[in-house]
């Protein structure tokens, strides 16, 4: 059951997410080299203040080595793997909205790179708190299993001892 709970709400919803952030990185890659730099931003720009959810989160590195982020307070080193979860936390008035970006990292031929990606913080929530769950829940149903066990045979053991004892009472009193 919490193995159902954990594909519902946290297996399945990040693959779908990885499937939307794969097609608005192909068509922002696209889209960056027919229709230019200048347009891509501001298509990034749109996208980044869309109330969609999950939110955008984006970052553009031109060939000239110049960051431009879209929801994102700075960019860390980034690995050689295509895809990467980074923290993307913003800070507003004094308050702390966490955000996990999952980005996928487009390589451009002209040395620019396009990380587009989504916040995935709410599904890594679940998910922590499943792996938490699961940590008490196998333990406690393995306690309990033994204990029920060790009570049903205990109450098996008895019910058989009753008979025995009933039995022996009957043949004593047969044999009178």
């Amino acid at each position: 059951m919490l193995s159902a709970f954990y594909w519902t709400n946290v297996y399945h919803p990040i693959q779908k997410v990885e499937e939307l952030i794969q097609v608005e990185a192909d068509e922002l890659t696209d889209m960056l080299i027919v229709d230019g730099q200048d347009a891509t931003l501001r298509r990034l720009e749109r996208l980044a203040r869309s109330s969609e959810r999950p939110l955008f989160i984006a970052a553009y590195k031109n060939p000239q080595g110049v960051w431009t982020l879209f929801n994102i307070p700075a960019m860390p080193e980034l690995p050689p793997a295509d895809w990467v979860k980074i923290e993307a936390d913003i800070y507003k008035s004094g308050l702390e909205e966490d955000r996990l970006a999952l980005l996928k990292i487009s390589r451009l031929r002209n040395g620019a790179l396009l990380l587009t990606g989504r916040d995935i913080a709410r599904h890594e929530d679940i998910s922590e708190k499943t792996r938490y769950a699961a940590g008490w829940i196998i333990p406690l149903t393995l306690i309990l299993s033994v204990i029920g066990g060790y009570l049903m045979s205990r109450a098996i053991g008895l019910a058989i001892n009753e008979m025995a004892v009933c039995s022996e009472v009957i043949v004593e009193r047969d044999m009178d």
